[in-house]
C-alpha cells in the first residue's frame, strides 16, 4: 500500500484550499478555514451518522454566523439558496464527504443555508424575541468548560420550546440553526467557532489555529 509522504498531503491540501474561492465565487457565504477533511473522515463511515451530520451542520452554521455578522440575515437570499448548496455540495464531494453522507443527512432540507424561524429572518428578530435574553445571557463566552455549555444548551431548548411549542421536527431544527447564528453573529471568528462546538457537539471545526 502506498504511503503518501507529508510534502504530499500539505500539497494536496494547498490545491484543494485553492479550489474553494473558485467552486464558492457565487455563493456569499465564506467556508475559508473549515476542516472539510475532518468532516470527510468522519462521514466516510457508517459508525455514527448522527455524527456527520452534526459536524456537516456546524459548518454550514459556522459560514451562515459569518454572513449574518455582515448583513444582518439568518442566512442567503432564497434566489442564491440553490446555488449555495450547489457550490457547498461540491466542494463537501471535493474533499471526499460521500454524496450519500450528505442525502442521508438531509442538506438542503434538514440542513439549509438560511434560517427562517417561525417568520424570523434576520439576527435582531431573534434578538427581540421573547425570552431570547435568556439564552444570550446563557451563552456568554467562555463556552469551553462544560457548565457553562450545558447552561447555554439548557437556555437554548428552553427558548425554543416556549417559541415553537409542538412544531415538527424540521421547524426545531431550522430554529435552533437560527438560534445559534443570532447569537454566533455577535462575536469574532474564533469566538463562533466556540459556541458552534458547544451548540453541536462538535471539536476541531476549523482549520485556524
Amino acid at each position: 500500500m502506498e504511503v503518501y509522504s507529508t510534502p504530499f498531503l500539505l500539497g494536496l491540501l494547498a490545491f484543494l484550499g485553492m479550489q474553494l474561492p473558485v467552486i464558492m465565487a457565487d455563493c456569499p457565504l465564506n467556508l475559508t478555514g473549515s476542516n472539510f477533511t475532518l468532516v470527510a473522515s468522519i462521514c466516510s463511515t457508517n459508525d455514527d451518522r448522527g455524527k456527520c451530520c452534526r459536524y456537516i451542520n456546524a459548518v454550514i452554521a459556522v459560514s451562515v454566523a459569518h454572513y449574518a455578522n455582515a448583513t444582518g440575515n439568518l442566512g442567503v437570499t432564497a434566489n442564491l439558496s440553490e446555488t449555495c448548496l450547489h457550490s457547498i455540495s461540491e466542494t463537501l464531494g471535493l474533499y471526499g464527504v460521500p454524496r450519500n453522507a450528505t442525502a442521508f443527512c438531509g442538506f438542503g432540507t434538514k440542513i439549509p443555508v438560511n434560517y427562517v424561524c417561525e417568520g424570523r429572518t434576520t439576527v435582531t428578530q431573534m434578538l427581540q424575541s421573547p425570552k431570547f435574553s435568556d439564552v444570550t445571557v446563557n451563552c456568554k463566552l467562555p463556552l469551553s468548560e462544560d457548565t457553562n455549555c450545558r447552561k447555554c444548551v439548557n437556555a437554548s431548548i428552553t427558548y425554543l420550546r416556549q417559541l415553537i411549542g409542538a412544531e415538527d421536527n424540521m421547524t426545531l431544527s431550522t430554529c435552533r440553526d437560527a438560534t445559534f447564528t443570532a447569537i454566533a453573529s455577535q462575536v469574532d471568528g474564533v469566538s463562533v467557532v466556540e459556541i458552534a462546538s458547544c451548540f453541536f457537539g462538535v471539536q476541531g471545526l476549523s482549520n485556524f489555529p
